[in-house]
């Protein structure tokens, strides 16, 4: 029973990973905090996006672009802390937006028949759709988040006009996609250059989740099969089931700090850069 044993992965062994991994988002937004704490309390509450348009247009022109802040925000130095505080603001709704999107959703894989056979299918259909959810996450990160991340990519630009610095232009997004990609990697073979906040294991961790696969005998209920059915790669015409519960749930919540903090650390870097 001990061989049996020793390759399951238990619900102690996943409580033990969680209690491991806990991870709590390590605040360092010193200069978000005293841009914010300098702004009039009408700025703090509506910030600069309901004049994106208008902001981004007079930004076109250089030349004029000065009269434009001191016409509307009094002085560049005002801007500058309006800028900011609306980078804050961004990034706090791309926290959210980043772990909604790049969360695994895997449906349960489900086969019947001989053991051998059935478990085999299972665990190839289980392959299949985390490679599947790997693979398209350059593709949703495109569609649903690079919209987005536009106005943050406008206002870093600014910023960087406004402190006379330079910004490479989509350099936050290619980051933040770089982050995306690697941090919702489930499978560790789909995973190049691993980060501190990558979590991808081999598929043979997520088959040995005991509590994640459902093995029912049709006719274990004859004593006979019953104890057959204990004998591992046996030939018994079965149900099996596997509910990728630890994928979709513990997987996906020992991310989600791990994802926000590596989301804050790119555009504290990049601000104290520009700054």
């Amino acid at each position: 029973m001990e061989i049996l044993k020793e390759n399951i992965i238990t619900v102690e062994d996943i409580k033990a990973e969680i209690k491991k991994t806990k991870f709590e988002v390590q605040r360092k937004d010193e200069a978000f905090d005293n841009c914010h704490d300098q702004l009039p309390f009408k700025w703090q509450v509506k910030g600069l996006k309901s004049r994106k348009d208008e902001i981004i247009e007079a930004f076109k022109d250089l030349d004029v672009f000065d009269k434009y802040i001191e016409s509307n925000f009094e002085s560049k130095e005002n801007f500058e802390f309006l800028v900011m505080n609306e980078i804050k603001l961004c990034m706090e709704e791309l926290l959210d937006g980043f772990h909604a999107v790049g969360r695994p959703m895997i449906i349960p894989c489900i086969k019947s028949g001989p053991y051998n056979k059935s478990k085999k299918q299972v665990m190839d259909l289980l392959h299949t759709r985390l490679n599947n959810h790997d693979n398209e996450l350059p593709y949703l990160f495109d569609k649903f988040l690079v919209p987005d991340l536009l106005w943050s990519e406008e206002l870093f630009e600014i910023l960087a006009y406004i402190k006379e610095k330079t910004y490479k232009s989509n350099f936050l997004t290619n980051e933040l996609r770089s982050i995306f990609i690697k941090a919702y990697v489930i499978l560790e073979e789909n995973l190049q250059e691993p980060e501190w906040y990558c979590c991808a294991k081999p598929l043979t961790y997520y088959r040995n989740i005991k509590s994640d696969l459902e093995e029912i005998y049709y006719d274990d209920y004859l004593p006979i099969k019953k104890l057959l059915s204990y004998i591992p790669n046996n030939s018994l015409d079965c149900y099996i089931c596997y509910c990728p519960n630890y994928i979709n749930e513990t997987w996906t919540e020992l991310q989600k700090g791990k994802v926000k903090q590596a989301i804050f650390n790119s555009f504290y870097d990049l601000l104290k850069k520009i700054s």
